[in-house]
């Protein structure tokens, strides 16, 4: 009768555990949960502050949704891109989707080079610092040689991008990349021009 009562015991504690950690997961998991959904929100609201219209709004989001999924990148990512680079790239002329083809095909450049191979060795950390050299570049009107440096190291391509879209040789874009002398508008053309093959 001892050991019944002692095996009793023993399955109530553990009963009375498992819900206690039920509880601890649920509420963490709630947790979290909120989080996510007030960090969704901030972003939307930030990318709603970088266009000109609601109807504007729902159209760059569904865009961003998409090459969120096409890239495996995170929503938040392709969202900051756009809100940091968004102003800059209307003011040198370009369109809500024209801008949005460059950071588009910037994108899915890096991730097509992943898939043939020519990963980094840390493609997170590759990624990141391309588009932050990237932002940085749209934001000036030039391409800094260290910002240079870091875009090629990620998508060496984009040199042939740029050659093809300015009728110039690629020893030329190494030159002015390597110089600090290209031109944002150079970069953003190429990548513009390279979009349908770069998301193939």
């Amino acid at each position: 009768k001892k050991a019944d009562k002692s095996a009793d015991a023993l399955n109530t504690g553990l009963t009375k555990l498992a819900s206690t950690l039920k509880l601890v997961i649920a509420a963490g998991t709630l947790r979290e949960m909120a989080r996510m959904v007030q960090s969704y929100q901030e972003m939307s609201e930030r990318v709603q502050m970088a266009t000109s219209s609601q109807e504007e709004f729902q159209s760059v989001q569904k865009r961003l949704l998409n090459t969120a999924n096409d890239t495996y990148r995170s929503l938040s990512e392709a969202q900051e891109l756009y809100i940091t680079t968004a102003d800059s790239l209307r003011s040198m002329g370009y369109s809500t989707q024209q801008a949005l083809d460059v950071q588009d095909s910037m994108s899915f450049r890096i991730v097509k080079m992943g898939r043939c191979g020519a990963r980094p060795k840390n493609p997170n950390s590759a990624y990141t610092n391309a588009i932050s050299a990237f932002s940085k570049s749209i934001n000036k009107g030039k391409v800094e040689a260290d910002s240079w440096e870091t875009i090629i190291a990620a998508i060496p391509s984009v040199i042939g991008d740029i050659a093809t879209a300015s009728g110039k040789t690629t020893a030329e874009i190494r030159a002015l990349g390597s110089a600090g002398k290209l031109t944002a508008s150079q970069l953003t053309e190429g990548l513009k021009a390279s979009l349908d093959s770069n998301a193939s």
